[in-house]
């Protein structure tokens, strides 16, 4: 049994808190690192982040087994479907690069898509075969403890939505946990089944609920009036903004690439671009 000193170096580690008994951990990564909170700026291109789906638990969790009461090692089943919200709507630019199994088994409904549009679900929602299981673990003695197990992993690309759009956030977390039939197979009533004793094939279904630990995007939408893209409207973005305004013709080969002063899309940066800038100057800081 894990010792409680370990025990809460793991919560520490895992989630930055005190652990529930088990949970699903959601991580991005927008090559800075894996986190469960990100900030991330298309204002200029769409973005690709990596996304990546763990099984935590405390090493302290009792299992019900067909050997009496037992203490989890590691993650064995994960029955559930997940979900990203706030993201795929039309126009978005959003998609859904690759999603796929981590461990070393799992039934093809586990990573179906089951759902497009704004709330994406990733998995067949409330389906008996939508699961994905550690059975590798098994076969590899001497059966270290795992608190934490991936199962899932991929890439999502964030687009560079239109301009005027707010800023917004984007949710990785879970959409739903167990079968519609606890009884069709293992993974019980709240969707999880742990090893307790590999060696021996015993293992109990998880006997509360999980407490899922999202991973939160907070999408920086375009402000195409901040030119040097500090997210602020300054004195620095008017200057090349005047400058851009005295060449007028986006055509001009003085204009910068791109003609970003050229606010309306007209190809000329003309007095009509300067009311976009001006209200813009005015509001400073970007949506």
């Amino acid at each position: 049994m894990t010792s409680p000193k370990l025990a809460a170096a793991l919560a520490a580690t895992l989630c930055g808190t005190s652990l529930a008994v088990w949970g699903v951990r959601y991580e991005v990564n927008a090559g800075r690192g894996w986190t469960t909170a990100e900030t991330i700026d298309v204002s200029t291109s769409p973005l690709t982040l990596d996304f990546r789906i763990s099984v935590y638990h405390d090493g302290q969790m009792q299992l019900p087994t067909s050997a009496g009461p037992q203490t989890a090692v590691a993650p064995m089943r994960l029955c559930n479907s997940q979900k990203i919200t706030n993201f795929g709507a039309p126009g978005s630019g959003d998609s859904l690069v690759s999603f796929r199994v981590t461990v070393s088994h799992s039934n093809p409904m586990a990573i179906a898509k089951s759902q497009a549009g704004p709330d994406m679900i990733l998995g067949t929602p409330n389906d008996v075969h939508s699961f994905a299981s550690n059975l590798s673990y098994a076969m590899s003695p001497p059966y270290a403890p795992a608190p934490q197990t991936q199962y899932y992993a991929g890439k999502i690309t964030i687009g560079n939505a239109a301009p005027g759009s707010s800023s917004r956030t984007i949710t990785l977390t879970a959409n739903s946990f167990a079968y519609p039939n606890a009884q069709s197979g293992n993974g019980g009533t709240y969707g999880a089944s742990f090893f307790t004793n590999p060696a021996q094939a015993i293992w109990g279904d998880a006997n509360t609920p999980a407490v899922p630990v999202p991973a939160v995007i907070t999408v920086q939408l375009p402000c195409p009036a901040d030119f040097n893209h500090d997210r602020a409207v300054t004195d620095a973005d008017f200057t090349t903004f005047a400058a851009a305004h005295d060449l007028i013709d986006c055509a001009d080969s003085n204009m910068p690439a791109g003609c970003p002063a050229d606010l309306n899309n007209d190809g000329t940066v003309d007095d009509t671009d300067f009311a976009i800038f001006a209200a813009a100057y005015d509001a400073l800081t970007c949506p």
